[in-house]
C-alpha cells in the first residue's frame, strides 16, 4: 500500500490540471543527482545541511550524507539497536547541539549523534505517558529555547522539553476550541517573535503564542485556529496545510494541498498578540492573498497542491508543487515563473513532484523530488549564459557548431554555424529566425557552412561561407528595419577562374571592414580587398620569390590597430600590411630567437588599451608583441594558460584579456604577478564545452562578450563574472590503512587523534572541501607536519597517502578551495601518533641505559637517601624542639599564673582590704601605690603567661584567640590593621591550633618590629581542604634570602620559626618582599 494514500489519491486531478502547457524558462540549469550518482533512492523527502557543512538527504530507503563527491548511506540494521529505526524517512532536522533528528514514516523518531555516529530511538510506548505519542513523524522543529517540537500523523503534536528532557503531547479535544485542531500535523514553523505555527491535515492552521519561557507548561498552551471558511475570503484557502514559511519581509506563506498558496501579509511578528486571547480564530486580524492555478494565465501558480516553500539568499521565493514542478515568485508583478521536467533536456527539472527545497551556505538551491532524486541549482549568479540547439524548440540554435557571431544595428544577434546556416536571435522575445540555403531560391544563402559574418557601416550583411563564397545582403539592416523574415536576398561573390577580379577562392575564413570602409576577405587562396565601385576584388597572395608578399595564402584573421596598422594572421606567421607600398612585413617563428613569434599559425589578434598587440596561435599559446621593440613575450601552460591553442581574444574595461581555447575560457590580467595572471573557466562553470572555435567571437557596444564553440555559444558581461566569496569548510572524510576503511566509532571529521603501530606503515586520508557548487573544481593542499617540508598542492585530488613514516608524533593538515579558487587556509587537522617497535621504545632504550649505569645510579641513590634521612631527622628534631619549647612555655606559664600570679593577687587583695578598713591610715598613699604596683605585676605576669602559652585558645577557641591577638597588637602600635578571619575552630588538632596561632602571632610581631609600615592586613580564609593565611604590609621590605641565611644575625626576623611550624603542618610558605611592602602567604592543608 502506498505510504501516503490519501495524498496521492489526488494525482488524477493534478494531472488533469497540468494538462495546460505552461511556458518554460531555461534561465537556470538544474543539475540532477539520482541513484546513478550514489543516492540511496530517488524519493527525496527532506534536505538539511549540518553545522560542519555536510548535506543530508532523507529518502524512502535510508539516510544519505553527501560531501560533494560520494554518499554515505545509513540504514536500519535489525541486529543493531543503535542503527536507524527504519529506512522510510519522512523528515530530518539538524539542531543547535550538533544532533540530527530523523522522523520516519512509521518507526518513530531518531537522534543521530554526529560524534558517536549512533542513533537513539524515541518510539511510542502505550504504557508510558511520557513517551512520544505516535511513530508516524511528519515534522520536526527546534525552537529558540531548545525545545524540540514533533508533529505526528496520528498522535498530534509533541514537544521534547530541552530543560527536563520530557515529552509533552497535545491533541485535539472536540470540547475545547483552544486545543489542537487536528491530530495529523503536517508542518511546523517558529516565527521571528517566537510563536509556533502548526499546519494540519484537515484542521487548517494553528498558532501557539509563546511567552519565551524555556519550560513548557502544557496546561497553559492555547491553540488559535485559522481555517477555511467558504463565506470568508480572508480565511485559509484550504484546511490541508503542507508547508509554512516566513519570508525576510515577515510575510507568512501557507502552502495548501488543493487550495494553492496563501500569503498572510499583515500578521507581523512584532504585532501584539493580546487581541487573540478572546477568541480562537483571527480572521479579522489577517489579510490573506490567495495564489491559485489559473489555466488561462501562464504566469499563475502552476499547481494548487503546494508541497514546499523556501526563500533563498537573494530574497527569491520558491514554491514546490505536486506534479506541477517548481515555481519562482516575482514579488513586483506577483506572478510565477514555472520550471518543469522537459523530455530531452538534461538541464531541466528531473521530476515535477517537489517534496523539499533548501539552500546550502554557498548559495546552491537543492530540490528534492518524489521519484526524480535531487536537483541542484547554482543561485550565486550565473557566470555565463548559454545558447544551444534543442531539437524540440524551434526558437533555439539551429546547429551547435558555432563559427561566427555578430550583432546588427537593431541589436539582433546573428550566429553562423557549420551546417546550420545563419540564426538571427531576438533576445527580447526569445524568437529565432533561421536563414538557410534554399535550392528553390537562387538568391538565398549560398551555403549553410557559415564561417564569417560582418555588418558594414551602411548596415549590409556580409556572410563568408566555406565553399559557397561570399554573400552580401541586397538591402542594409538598420535600427528601423525590424521585419522578422528569413527570406533575405543575397548577392553571391564566387571565384571565377576566367575573371581576375573575382573572389580568389570560395572558401572564406574571415571578413573585416577597416576604418576607411574597405571590406577585406580572407580565403584559402589569399587576402581579398573589395572595390565597392567596380564590385571586384584585388588579390594579395603569397609569392615564394617575394619576401614582401603575404607569408601564406590562408588568411585567418585581419585586424586594424589604433595606429592604423593593418595586421593579417596566417598559417605561416603574422603580417603587417603597408597600404602605401602594398607590401607586407612578416613576423615568424625563429627557433634560435626566444623573442620571436612562438608559433606561425596565427588565428586571433587584439590590441589592448596600452597599444600592446596580443596574438593567439594554434599551439604556441599567447604572444605579447611590443611594436616598439618588435619582440614577442610568450605565455604558455607553465604560466597558467590551460591550453596553447588560443582561438580568440577580447578585452574588458578593467584591462583583462579574455581568451578562448581548447580547454575553456581564460581571464588574463597581464599586470598580476606570475602565477596569478590566469583565471580559467571550463564546462563545469556553464561553458558550452571546453572546446571553442576560431573566429566565433564578438563584443557588442555594451561590453557584452560572445564566444562560440562546438556545442553552442556563451554570452556574458565581464564585470558580472564574479567569483564566489564563500570559503568552504574542509573535512576529513575517510582514513584507510592498507586501503581498508577504518572505523573509530565516530565520524571521520570528528576524529582528533589517530594512533598507529609501526606495522601500519601504509595509510591514507580522504578529505573534501564542502562547497557543492562545482565540487570537481575544488582544489586541495595537504601537509604532514613533522614529515613534509611544505604544503603539497594536489589540485582536485582529494586524498593523501603515506608509507613508512618513522615512529613519532605528526599532525596532518589539509586545506581546500571553492570551485573559484578561493582558499580556506585554516582547513582542518588531525594528530597522528605512530608507536615504535619494542626495541625502539623509550622504555627499552631507557632500560639499556639504566643497565649500563646501574652502579652509578645506585651510589647516587644511596647518597640521596642519606641526605633525605638527614633532612627528615632535622625536621623531626625541629618538630621535637618546638614541641619541647611549647611544653616548657606551658609549664612556665602555668607556674607564673598559678603560683606567682596567685601570690600577687592575694597580696593585692590584702592591701586593698586594709585600705578599705583604714581609710584614714597613716600609710594610705604608700599602700595605694603598692596596690597599683601589684596590679601592674599581675597584668605583666598574665601577659608573660599569655605569650608563653595562649590560654585563650582553650577558653575562646582559635578564631577568637587570633582576633583578640590582632586587636591587642593593633592597639599597641600606630600601624593601622585590617583583618578578615574565617571560622577555624574544629578544623585542626589543639597542637595544630597553637602552631597556627604562633604563625600569625610571630608574623604580626615581625611586622610591628621591622616593617616600618603604616598599613597592614591579616587575611585567614578557609576554602575546601585548605587554610590560606596572608599577612601583608606597605613597609620598606627586606631581602628574604639574606635574612634567612645561616650567617644572618637577626634570625630571619622570626621567619625561621614560622617556616618550621609550616613544615610541621605540611603547608607552604611564600615570602614576597619589595620596597613597596612584604606579603607572607601561608597555605595549610586542613
Amino acid at each position: 500500500m502506498p505510504l501516503f494514500p490519501q495524498k496521492y489519491f489526488s494525482l488524477i486531478f493534478i494531472f488533469l490540471i497540468n494538462s495546460y502547457s505552461y511556458a518554460q524558462r531555461s534561465d537556470i540549469k538544474f543539475e540532477r543527482i539520482s541513484i546513478n550518482e550514489g543516492l540511496s533512492q530517488n524519493n527525496v523527502t527532506s534536505i538539511v545541511q549540518d553545522r560542519r557543512g555536510f548535506m543530508w538527504f532523507g529518502t524512502l530507503d535510508g539516510l544519505n550524507k553527501f560531501d560533494g563527491y560520494t554518499f554515505k548511506i545509513y540504514k536500519h540494521l535489525p541486529s543493531d539497536p543503535n542503527s536507524l529505526s527504519a529506512n522510510t524517512i519522512s523528515t530530518i532536522f539538524a539542531d543547535k547541539s550538533d544532533n540530527l533528528w530523523i522522523g520516519t514514516m512509521a518507526a518513530g523518531l531518531n537522534k543521530l549523534n554526529f560524534r558517536t555516529e549512533q542513533f537513539t530511538r524515541y518510539q511510542h510506548e502505550p504504557d508510558n505517558e511520557q513517551s512520544i505519542s505516535g511513530n508516524r513523524i511528519r515534522a520536526i522543529l527546534e525552537d529558540r529555547s531548545g525545545n524540540l517540537w514533533i508533529g505526528t500523523r496520528d498522535g498530534g503534536l509533541n514537544v521534547l522539553e530541552g530543560v527536563t528532557g520530557t515529552f509533552y503531547n497535545f491533541k485535539n479535544d472536540p470540547g475545547n476550541r483552544y486545543s489542537l485542531s487536528d491530530d495529523h500535523v503536517r508542518a511546523l514553523l517558529e516565527d521571528r517573535a517566537g510563536n509556533l505555527w502548526i499546519g494540519t491535515h484537515v484542521g487548517g492552521l494553528n498558532l501557539i503564542i509563546r511567552n519565551h519561557d524555556h519550560k513548557i507548561d502544557p496546561d497553559a498552551v492555547k491553540f488559535f485556529r485559522f481555517q477555511h471558511n467558504p463565506e470568508n475570503s480572508k480565511s485559509l484557502s484550504n484546511n490541508h496545510v503542507e508547508a509554512i514559511f516566513e519570508d525576510s519581509q515577515e510575510n507568512l506563506w501557507i502552502g495548501t494541498y488543493g487550495g494553492g498558496l496563501d500569503k498572510l501579509v499583515n500578521f507581523k511578528s512584532h504585532k501584539p498578540a493580546n487581541s487573540l486571547n478572546s477568541k480562537a480564530t483571527f480572521y479579522d486580524d489577517v489579510e490573506v492573498i490567495h495564489f491559485e492555478l489559473d489555466p488561462q494565465n501562464v504566469s499563475s501558480l502552476n499547481n494548487n497542491f503546494v508541497e514546499a516553500i523556501f526563500e533563498d539568499h537573494t530574497g527569491t521565493l520558491w514554491v514546490g508543487t505536486a506534479q506541477g514542478g517548481l515555481n519562482r515568485f516575482d514579488p513586483q508583478t506577483e506572478t510565477f515563473i514555472s520550471y518543469q521536467y522537459e523530455p530531452g533536456n538534461p538541464n531541466s527539472l528531473s521530476y515535477d513532484n517537489i517534496e523539499a527545497i533548501a539552500e546550502d551556505r554557498s548559495g546552491n538551491l537543492w530540490i528534492g523530488t518524489w521519484g526524480g532524486g535531487l536537483n541542484k541549482v547554482d543561485r550565486k549568479g550565473k557566470k555565463f549564459s548559454y545558447f544551444g540547439n534543442d531539437p524540440d524548440d524551434p526558437n533555439s540554435l539551429c546547429y551547435n557548431y558555432v563559427r561566427t557571431i555578430a550583432e546588427d544595428p537593431s541589436r539582433y544577434l546573428w550566429v553562423g554555424t557549420t551546417g546550420g546556416g545563419l540564426d538571427r536571435f531576438d533576445r527580447t522575445s526569445g524568437r529565432v529566425l533561421h536563414v538557410r540555403k534554399d535550392p528553390e531560391r537562387p538568391n538565398s544563402l549560398s551555403s549553410d557552412d557559415v564561417r564569417a559574418i560582418c555588418f558594414d557601416r551602411q548596415g549590409y550583411l556580409w556572410v563568408g561561407t566555406y565553399g559557397g563564397g561570399l554573400n552580401k545582403s541586397d538591402a542594409p539592416f538598420s535600427r528601423s528595419a525590424n521585419s522578422f523574415s528569413n527570406r533575405i536576398r543575397f548577392k553571391h561573390y564566387l571565384h571565377n577562374s576566367d575573371d581576375p577580379g573575382s573572389l580568389s577562392n570560395d572558401f572564406v575564413w574571415s571578413i573585416y571592414e577597416d576604418k576607411h570602409g574597405n571590406i577585406w576577405v580572407g580565403t584559402n587562396e589569399g587576402l581579398n580587398k573589395f572595390d565597392a565601385i567596380t564590385k571586384s576584388f584585388k588579390h594579395y597572395q603569397h609569392d615564394p620569390d617575394n619576401s614582401n608578399s603575404i607569408s601564406h595564402n590562408i588568411a585567418r584573421i585581419m585586424y586594424q590597430d589604433s595606429q592604423d596598422r593593418f595586421w593579417v594572421g596566417t598559417y605561416h606567421g603574422l603580417n603587417r600590411f603597408d597600404p602605401l607600398t602594398e607590401t607586407f612585413i612578416r613576423y615568424t617563428n625563429d627557433p634560435a630567437n626566444p623573442q620571436s613569434l612562438s608559433n606561425n599559425s596565427v588565428v586571433t589578434i587584439f590590441e589592448d588599451a596600452s597599444g600592446i598587440i596580443w596574438i593567439g596561435t594554434m599551439g604556441g599559446g599567447l604572444n605579447r608583441f611590443d611594436p616598439e621593440s618588435k619582440t614577442f613575450t610568450h605565455f604558455l601552460e607553465k604560466d597558467g594558460l590551460p591550453n596553447t591553442f588560443v582561438h580568440s581574444i577580447l578585452g574588458d574595461n578593467d584591462g583583462n584579456l579574455w581568451l578562448s581555447s581548447n580547454k575553456g575560457l581564460s581571464k588574463f590580467n597581464p599586470l598580476n604577478p606570475a602565477g596569478k595572471r590566469f583565471r580559467n573557466y571550463d564546462v563545469n562553470d556553464g561553458l558550452q564545452s571546453n572546446e571553442f572555435n576560431v573566429g566565433a567571437v564578438y563584443q557588442n557596444s555594451r561590453g557584452e562578450m560572445f564566444f562560440g564553440g562546438i556545442n553552442g555559444f556563451n554570452s556574458f558581461f565581464p564585470e558580472q563574472v564574479i567569483d564566489s566569496s564563500y570559503r568552504p569548510a574542509v573535512a576529513i572524510t575517510g582514513f584507510k590503512i592498507f586501503n581498508e576503511e577504518m572505523n573509530y566509532g565516530k565520524m571521520p571529521d570528528y576524529i582528533e587523534e589517530i594512533e598507529l603501530s609501526y606495522k601500519q606503515n601504509f595509510f591514507s586520508f580522504e578529505f573534501a572541501a564542502l562547497d557543492f557548487t562545482n565540487s570537481q573544481k575544488n582544489q586541495y593542499a595537504y601537509m604532514m607536519e613533522g614529515f613534509d617540508p611544505d604544503w603539497i598542492y594536489s589540485g582536485d585530488r582529494r586524498f593523501a597517502s603515506y608509507t613508512n613514516l618513522d615512529p613519532g608524533e605528526y599532525i596532518f593538515h589539509v586545506k581546500g578551495s571553492n570551485n573559484d579558487g578561493l582558499w580556506n587556509n585554516e582547513g582542518t587537522s588531525v594528530k597522528l601518533t605512530i608507536s615504535p617497535p619494542f626495541w625502539g621504545t623509550w622504555w627499552f632504550r631507557g632500560l639499556a641505559v639504566i643497565s649500563t649505569v646501574a652502579f652509578l645510579l645506585l651510589i647516587y641513590q644511596n647518597r640521596v637517601s642519606s641526605l633525605k634521612k638527614g633532612k627528615v631527622a632535622q625536621e623531626r628534631f625541629s618538630k621535637r624542639l618546638i614541641e619541647m619549647q611549647e611544653k616548657e612555655r606551658k609549664r612556665i606559664a602555668s607556674e607564673l599564673h598559678d603560683s606567682l600570679g596567685q601570690n600577687l593577687l592575694v597580696m593585692k587583695n590584702s592591701v586593698d582590704q586594709y585600705i578599705n578598713t583604714h581609710p584614714e591610715g597613716n600609710k594610705l598613699v604608700e599602700l595605694t601605690e603598692l596596690s597599683s604596683m601589684a596590679s601592674e605585676s599581675i597584668n605583666e605576669v598574665r601577659e608573660i603567661s599569655y605569650n608563653l602559652h595562649p590560654h585563650q585558645i582553650d577558653r575562646l577557641g582559635l578564631t577568637k584567640a587570633v582576633k583578640s591577638s590582632i586587636n591587642k597588637i593593633s592597639k599597641s602600635t600606630s600601624i593601622h590593621f585590617s583583618s578578615d578571619i574565617d571560622e577555624m575552630n574544629s578544623l585542626f588538632s589543639k597542637e595544630s591550633d597553637i602552631h597556627i596561632f604562633r604563625i600569625i602571632q610571630e608574623g604580626m610581631n615581625n611586622l610591628v618590629r621591622h616593617a616600618n609600615a603604616t598599613e597592614a592586613e591579616i587575611l585567614v580564609k578557609s576554602k575546601g581542604d585548605l587554610l590560606n593565611i596572608v599577612i601583608k604590609d606597605n613597609g620598606s621590605g627586606f631581602d628574604f634570602k639574606s635574612h634567612t641565611s645561616p650567617d644572618s644575625k637577626d634570625e630571619g626576623f622570626g621567619l625561621t620559626g614560622i617556616s618550621e611550624r609550616v613544615k610541621i603542618l605540611k603547608g607552604e610558605f611564600v615570602v614576597d618582599s619589595s620596597e613597596n611592602g612584604t606579603t607572607l602567604n601561608i597555605k595549610i592543608p586542613v
